[in-house]
């Protein structure tokens, strides 16, 4: 999964278990099957469980193909004004991954798995969306008083990251104008030079050396 990254998650001082899945398992595919274009969308977490009165499994592996209730999970950043934009995104991006986990039969409805995707978008400057946000947090069975733990991590890491890229990005661009003598900063700094250079003789002129 792409929450899953070392580095990623390095960044944040976590550290993953060593067993951890980095792609969708192949028994999670009801046909198991080796398509090449299988993991070209990948989701941050995959939650398998019995569709409610299927009977109970301790292990996810053991439910039947038509009786799993397959949930995708994607933590996306995006514009704080523009949300529409990147919920429409995720759903296109993973729409052939959903449809390669349905599980369809000519028998009925109760022979069909359910598959269902959750975007949980975080505004890069670090707006939480009751709707699109808390809710599919809470729709997974998040408690409560976890969920608002959890957004309240999130702002504040979308804050400083904000935050630490604002200042990378200035000191970048003074280093610029440092080292190519800039169009302001180069000008500004060559003009106190020369103002500099001219007040050396009056000052030397006000306080002449001592001839003994």
């Amino acid at each position: 999964m792409d929450a899953c990254n070392s580095e990623k998650l390095s960044d944040l001082n976590i550290e993953p278990p060593d067993d951890i899945e980095r792609n969708i398992p192949e028994w999670v595919f009801p046909t198991q099957q080796n398509l090449p274009t299988r993991h070209r969308s990948r989701p941050d977490g995959v939650l398998v469980m019995p569709i409610k009165g299927r009977g109970r499994y301790l292990d996810p592996k053991q439910i039947p193909p038509k009786d799993r209730d397959i949930h995708l999970v994607g933590f996306n950043f995006c514009s704080d004004i523009n949300l529409q934009q990147t919920l429409e995104k995720a759903h296109y991006q993973h729409q052939p991954l959903i449809q390669r986990l349905r599980k369809r039969s000519l028998r009925g409805t109760s022979q069909n798995n359910q598959v269902t995707l959750h975007v949980i978008p975080l505004g890069v400057g670090g707006t939480i969306y009751n709707q699109y946000t808390i809710t599919p947090l809470l729709n997974l069975g998040v408690p409560t008083h976890k969920v608002h733990q959890l957004v309240t991590k999130l702002h504040c890491h979308a804050i400083k990251s904000l935050n630490k890229i604002t200042k990378t990005r200035h000191k970048i661009h003074l280093n610029n104008n440092s080292d190519d003598g800039g169009s302001d900063g180069g000008v500004t700094g060559r003009a106190a030079g020369f103002r500099r250079a001219r007040r050396r003789p009056a000052c030397m002129a006000d306080n002449p050396p001592d001839p003994h």
